[in-house]
């Protein structure tokens, strides 16, 4: 998982000669995807629909495939808990919740997903992913996920993506009171 992190989030960030005003497609290997969703589908089996968990916790909404928000706001936080994360992508004493639609609407969806999938295999107990309505065969048939997938790799990729977010937890449950899920 690391090697898939370091491809998606360090060499992008931390290399702003290379990628100065705009953040690259990461074209990951097909096999490298697949071995991912197998991982991320496997955590997702062995979680319950309702995750509950204690705060801290930082809450994410709708990225809809924007990439260099993600990363953005992953690079900002870094910055901001220097101490706390040291070199790490995310700070280990802090949860985050990702509340769904995380692909369609953007143009890569592939990218803010399998960040999303590694974290949540290198991290499992800190990193927390819910379904959203965008994470389902009908609206990723629509609404451009599957023709991003068709376009860079081949369908049965998407069929392997959906078939993950059918085991996606629903509900997080913060400290017994507060309740998330996606809205959509």
């Amino acid at each position: 998982m690391d090697v898939i992190i370091y491809y998606l989030y360090y060499d992008i960030v931390t290399d702003r000669l290379k990628y100065p005003k705009s953040v690259p497609f990461v074209d990951l290997p097909l096999e490298m995807i697949e071995f991912l969703i197998k991982k991320a589908q496997k955590g997702f089996e062995d979680e319950k629909a309702l995750v509950q968990f204690e705060a801290p916790v930082k809450i994410f909404g709708d990225v809809h495939g924007q990439y260099a928000d993600l990363l953005h706001m992953f690079k900002e936080m870094s910055d901001k808990n220097k101490q706390d994360q040291q070199d790490f992508i995310i700070s280990r004493q802090t949860k985050y919740l990702f509340m769904g639609d995380y692909v369609n609407r953007g143009k890569q969806s592939c990218e803010v997903i399998c960040l999303l999938f590694a974290l949540k295999v290198r991290y499992p107990q800190q990193v927390i992913i819910l379904r959203g309505n965008h994470e389902s065969q009908a609206i990723t048939r629509i609404y451009g996920f599957f023709d991003e997938i068709k376009r860079r790799y081949k369908i049965s990729l998407w069929q392997a993506f959906y078939n993950c977010f059918n085991h996606m937890p629903l509900v997080a449950l913060v400290d017994e009171k507060i309740m998330c899920m996606h809205g959509g």
